[in-house]
C-alpha cells in the first residue's frame, strides 16, 4: 500500500556483497538470516540514484550505510566491514 510504481526504464543492478567479521559470533548471524540481511541491503539501494552507484564516493557511502544498518541488526559482535566483490549496472 502507498508504493509508488517503477518506470520501465528503471536501471537495475547486480552485486555480490562480503562482509568482514569482528567476531565469529556476528558470522554466525549473517549466515542464519540471509532474508534478513538481503532485505536489508535492498532498502539501502532501492532509493539510490545511478550517478551515486557510478562514483566512489557514493558506493563509499553505500558501504557505510549499509554497515552501519547490519550492525544495527547483529546482537553479538560486530562487522568491521563491507565489500562489493562484483558490481554490475545494467
Amino acid at each position: 500500500p502507498g508504493a509508488q510504481p517503477v518506470p520501465a526504464s528503471q536501471t537495475m543492478a547486480e552485486f555480490e556483497l562480503t562482509a568482514e567479521c569482528a567476531e565469529p559470533e556476528a558470522c554466525g548471524f549473517l549466515e542464519r538470516n540471509g532474508d534478513l540481511l538481503r532485505s536489508e541491503v535492498n532498502a539501502v539501494l532501492l532509493p539510490v540514484e545511478y550517478d551515486e552507484v557510478m562514483s566512489r564516493d557514493g558506493r563509499d557511502k553505500i558501504k557505510k550505510t549499509i554497515l552501519q544498518r547490519l550492525n544495527a541488526l547483529v546482537p553479538l559482535g560486530r562487522l568491521e566491514g563491507v565489500y562489493f566483490t562484483s558490481f554490475m549496472v545494467n
